[in-house]
Order: C-alpha cells, then sequence, then structure tokens
C-alpha cells in the first residue's frame, strides 16, 4: 500500500490512504477499509475499490466486523456497511456483524460466491438493494423483525437460498 504507515497503540496497521484524499479520513485497519466521521466518531466499513484500492486484497475465510475501531488514539463506533463493501469477495465464507451496525449499504456482499448462511443483527433496520446479489454459495438467511427498509433484489441470482428465516 502507498502512503505513511502508522502502528497505533494496539498495534494495528493503519494506512493513510491517497494523502490527497485525507479530507475523506479513509483508513485500513486489520484487513477492512473505513470511512471515519469525527463530528460523530462512527466508521463505516467501505469498499475499497471507491477508495482507489484496486488490489484484490481481501480477508479469507471467516470476517468479524468489530464495534469499534481505533485510529490515533481516537475510538470510532462502526454503524454501517457501506455500498460495495465487500463486493467480489470471493474467499470469505462467513461473517460476523456486530449490533453497532443499523445499515447495509447497496451490493455490499454482492458477489461473496462463498458464503453460505449470514444472519443479520437485530440492529439492522435497512438493508440496500442488491446487497445479497450472486452469493451463490448462499443457503440460508436470517433476518431480524424488526427491519424498516429492505430494498429490491436482495437476493439476485441466489441459485441455492433454501431458508430465510426472521428473528424477533
Amino acid at each position: 500500500l502507498s502512503g505513511n504507515l502508522v502502528i497505533n497503540t494496539n498495534m494495528s496497521l493503519i494506512y493513510f490512504l491517497n494523502r490527497s484524499k485525507l479530507k475523506n479520513k479513509s483508513v485500513f485497519i486489520d484487513g477492512l477499509y473505513y470511512k471515519l466521521d469525527h463530528s460523530t466518531n462512527t466508521a463505516t466499513v467501505a469498499d475499497r475499490k471507491e477508495l482507489n484500492r484496486h488490489d484484490g486484497s481481501c480477508i479469507l475465510g471467516d470476517v468479524v466486523i468489530p464495534e469499534e475501531i481505533t485510529y490515533l488514539r481516537k475510538t470510532f463506533l462502526v454503524t454501517a456497511i457501506g455500498p460495495g463493501a465487500f463486493r467480489d469477495w470471493t474467499g470469505m465464507t462467513s461473517l460476523v456483524i456486530p449490533d453497532t451496525v443499523v445499515s447495509i449499504g447497496e451490493r455490499a456482499f454482492e458477489s461473496c460466491v462463498s458464503m453460505v448462511s449470514i444472519a443479520i443483527p437485530k440492529s439492522i433496520n435497512r438493508i440496500g438493494k442488491w446487497a445479497f446479489a450472486w452469493c451463490t454459495a448462499l443457503e440460508s438467511v436470517i433476518l431480524p423483525e424488526q427491519i424498516t427498509v429492505i430494498e429490491s433484489y436482495l437476493f439476485s441470482s441466489c441459485k441455492k437460498l433454501k431458508s430465510i428465516n426472521t428473528l424477533g
């Protein structure tokens, strides 16, 4: 990765992404890209392609989104999964989403062809269109009853999807 390397207090690697875009406050921490909002101390898991990272880097196997991240000794609550955040992560087999996340953006998991199942936490109130489209190995989904917005084509081309259950 290009840019300046910084090591924070818990020894996570943090990279400045493209110094000309520092105003976007985008960082790479423990294998995930984030957009930071310093006014609300919140973070959104971001699409590596949107941040001009076209290297195809992604975590293989199990992915755990943390409840919070620390950047330059400041803590940010992870509250969203942005549009396309995990698009084309073909090696991701499972994902843990913390209860701090309230929304999942458009095409967030599009073409995650190795993901077999996913449980969406009760905190989620909105899922964007095409969020799980072309997740061809996806067999089961657990959705909370409290979701207020589920946009179109959510599970388009998920040919192995057998069950969608809700939890109250």
